[in-house]
């Protein structure tokens, strides 16, 4: 605690006496509803305090020394915060003046930002990251970040329903990695949520009896905040176009979400579809992982999600792409799922041809960015695609067309030929190596038996990691310990050349790719998890390089200029 100096702890009396305030109304229970008297009684404290901001606003080290005051409770920033509806413009002015107020922590080393998400509006929570970004990464003394607290993780958030979908929005966009930060006590977001959703089940989300159905309006988003259920949180954040990553963290959640209805018995993938205009991708894709059965769910119009999204599917541009052109051409990669979803709206899609003749499977095959799942599935449907007689020399006039409009609009130089009848049949080709019988392929049993015992031998490596014991039950366990030693003292290790640990590494190397906690006790675990990483990294970025490269290549309508 600082020392008493008036002239510092004016600004906190103040701030004391608005609380005051606000403590006298809730005594009578009243602060959702003030009566004249508290509403004058908060407006004068309010207006104090805003007076005297603008009487010293111009005394910077006095202004300073005064919103920077603190006591046990914190600064006054933290007294006034812990009222819901307190001016926006006082929280403004202090961040202006004196934005390192946001880094200056109570006794339970709480910043003003944990305070305004117990009950957060979006606006005052924006005035408080915009003013110190990284307030969102610090947590308090029980390992609670902001966002933890936004979702109701200590406890003043008395519903789901209380939620704002708004505010945990902006938090994720600012801090993704948020949502893998556990507390002090191993809760994730994750777990708060479904805490409190557990709490809340028995909302009735049903149309009463006689309402008029209506196609354009969704009665249960037309609430706040304060009023839907548990189930209806994915359904509102899509129809919002909220983050990818809060609907990650609703379906995370509430995993049933994804097939929960409204009234009128549209699931979050109708939403979705229906208001798609070229930028839901990704949103679509991750409902249809979530659940795909949802694809296939009817409203109470008898309208499948595949035919709201027939009409986007199948909208041409003015170069004559449709969306699976533009998808193949530039999308940064889609899942199969997306692509058998967005082929069944609009069959036609896969033969159709653009301005210049090109068919969408030739943009995937210059597209990097796509997967090779992808890729096998367009093969898959038209297995013709390898045929090197399909193709012919686009003439002159063709060239030149082609040319002309690629630099005006940046497309690709991939289609230089055009596709002709094919009429022959298609042969397999043998691969060196392999057996022409097929018997070396494994059947799906056999491929199931590996698979189990692969984690057999995973659970031993675990134990065996663990066990102190030196009368261990198990019959494989000093095996496995003599299996780890060596692998440990092996010197042909470097080589290459010692078959035990390459099936030890190996072993490890699988655990790894599946282990969560953040200091494992199985060897090299954390080493082999950290080199996974550097190898994403260095992959991604090698990616985005040669995806720039590419696009700059597509602008400018060159070949790649040698550096």
């Amino acid at each position: 605690m600082m020392e008493e100096n008036t002239a510092e702890s004016e600004l906190y009396d103040l701030c004391i006496q608005y609380k005051g305030c606000i403590d006298r109304a809730a005594r009578n229970d009243i602060i959702t509803d003030i009566s004249e008297v508290d509403a004058a009684q908060l407006d004068a404290a309010a207006d104090n305090i805003r007076q005297w901001m603008n009487l010293h606003k111009h005394e910077e080290a006095r202004f300073k020394a005064a919103a920077c005051y603190s006591t046990i409770n914190g600064t006054g920033l933290h007294i006034i915060l812990e009222d819901v509806f307190v001016p926006v413009d006082l929280v403004d002015t202090w961040m202006k003046y004196v934005p390192e107020t946001a880094l200056v922590k109570d006794q339970f080393e709480m910043l003003p930002l944990h305070c305004a998400c117990y009950e957060p509006s979006l606006e005052l929570v924006q005035i408080l990251v915009n003013a110190c970004p990284e307030s969102v990464q610090i947590p308090m003394y029980d390992g609670m970040l902001p966002l933890h607290i936004a979702c109701g993780g200590r406890g003043r958030t008395h519903h789901v329903c209380d939620l704002d979908l708004e505010v945990l929005n902006f938090l994720i966009e600012t801090f993704p990695a948020s949502l893998d930060v556990k507390t002090n006590d191993n809760m994730s977001v994750v777990d708060i949520l479904q805490r409190w959703s557990r709490r809340d089940s028995g909302y009735d989300t049903d149309v009463s009896e006689g309402e008029e159905d209506d196609d354009d309006s969704i009665h249960t988003l037309e609430r706040n905040n304060h009023g839907y259920v548990a189930s209806e949180f994915l359904l509102h954040a899509v129809y919002d176009n909220l983050s990818i990553h809060l609907i990650k963290l609703l379906l995370q959640a509430f995993p049933t979400s994804a097939v929960a209805t409204g009234p009128n018995g549209r699931t979050a993938l109708h939403f979705a579809c229906s208001t798609f205009k070229g930028d839901g991708i990704d949103i679509i894709a991750l409902l249809l992982d979530s659940s795909p059965e949802a694809a296939a769910m009817v409203d109470r119009h008898g309208k499948t999600p595949v035919q709201f999204f027939q009409a986007a599917a199948s909208r041409r541009d003015e170069r004559g792409m449709c969306l699976l052109h533009r998808l193949a051409a530039w999308s940064k990669g889609f899942s199969v799922s997306f692509l058998v979803f967005l082929i069944t709206a609009y069959p036609d899609c896969v033969e159709l041809r653009d301005k210049y003749e090109i068919v969408p499977y030739q943009y995937a095959f210059q597209n990097k960015a796509l997967s090779i799942e992808v890729l096998m599935h367009f093969v898959q449907m038209s297995p013709e695609i390898l045929c090197r007689n399909r193709y012919r020399n686009l003439n002159d006039k063709e060239e030149e067309e082609l040319s002309v409009d690629k630099e005006e609009n940046g497309l690709s130089s991939v289609a230089r030929r055009d596709l002709v009848t094919c009429n022959h049949t298609l042969e397999p080709i043998a691969v060196e190596g392999t057996q022409s019988s097929g018997t070396s392929k494994l059947t799906a049993a056999a491929r199931e038996e590996r698979q189990r015992s692969i984690k057999l031998h995973i659970q031993l490596l675990e134990h065996a990691s663990g066990c102190n014991s030196g009368t261990c039950t198990s019959n494989n366990c000093q095996k496995m310990k003599g299996f780890l030693n060596h692998e440990r003292q092996c010197q042909e290790k470097s080589h290459g050349t010692c078959k035990i640990c390459k099936r030890i590494l190996t072993l490890l190397r699988i655990h790894a790719q599946q282990c969560k906690e953040r200091t494992c006790h199985i060897p090299q675990c954390n080493a082999i998890r950290e080199r996974i990483r550097q190898i994403q990294k260095q992959q991604q970025a090698m990616d985005d390089r040669r995806r720039q490269e590419m696009n700059r290549t597509y602008r400018h309508g060159g070949v790649p200029e040698n550096r």
